[in-house]
């Protein structure tokens, strides 16, 4: 089971907090609560983390990356205890709109695990592809982004990861990271908005990939 030694769960309860605002309150998962969650969710193949309310322990918080996790399609996931087995509703991406409309949960436990509270999320993000089903995930600031994208530098895919950025949500970011070991120097520009998403989010729709291997140029549709 990945991440739920002790040690873990309390990064993982860390880690939730930096995200969200002060007032969150929750715990690490037991060991029991844990195995449930990766088996009942099929998270077994994953990297994930997870806090649990501290008002109402049915409730839970997890993180995984839509785009090396094919149990999840959003980065953040709203998990729920019916007394048998733990269900998953994805949240939307947009921190001020992480009510899930069809789903009874108490006001104070959507507080508990950050719903509807918390700075605004990022409007700006990066279309990258999901390695299990090959469907685009938009994600803010990712420090791991695989690009379907056949270039004589990196191959069919450009698998980005440990990225920093600097001047994101500007008209052009940039970033550092590595192409699996070979550094890479990332520009992401022309900002577009993502068809169909009511939020107003809009993606960089171009880039640029330099490092001692070639460079690659990718556009990025959003509708």
């Amino acid at each position: 089971m990945k991440r739920f030694a002790a040690a873990a769960a309390a990064t993982a309860a860390a880690a939730l907090v930096v995200c969200v605002a002060p007032a969150l309150a929750i715990r690490p998962a037991t060991p029991d609560e844990a195995a449930a969650i990766q088996l009942d969710l099929g998270l077994a193949d994953c990297d994930w983390l997870v806090g649990i309310s501290t008002v109402d322990s049915t409730w839970a918080r997890i993180e995984a990356d839509p785009a090396s996790c094919a149990a999840v399609s959003s980065l953040n996931t709203l998990a729920h205890f019916d007394g048998a087995r733990w269900t998953g509703s994805p949240w939307t991406f947009d921190i001020e709109l992480l009510c899930p409309g069809e789903t009874d949960i108490p006001a104070v436990v959507a507080g508990d695990l950050g719903l509807c509270v918390g700075p605004p999320a990022f409007d700006e993000l990066l279309p990258c592809d999901s390695r299990q089903t090959g469907a685009t995930v938009y994600l803010a600031r990712p420090r791991r982004c695989a690009i379907e994208a056949p270039s004589d530098a990196y191959g069919k895919v450009i698998n980005l990861r440990s990225v920093y950025w600097r001047g994101w949500g500007r008209r052009t970011a940039r970033g550092w990271g590595a192409e699996v070991n070979e550094p890479v120097a990332i520009r992401a520009w022309r900002l577009r908005p993502i068809c169909g998403e009511p939020s107003g989010a809009r993606a960089y729709t171009r880039l640029r990939i330099s490092s001692d291997r070639g460079v690659a140029t990718v556009r990025r549709a959003v509708c």
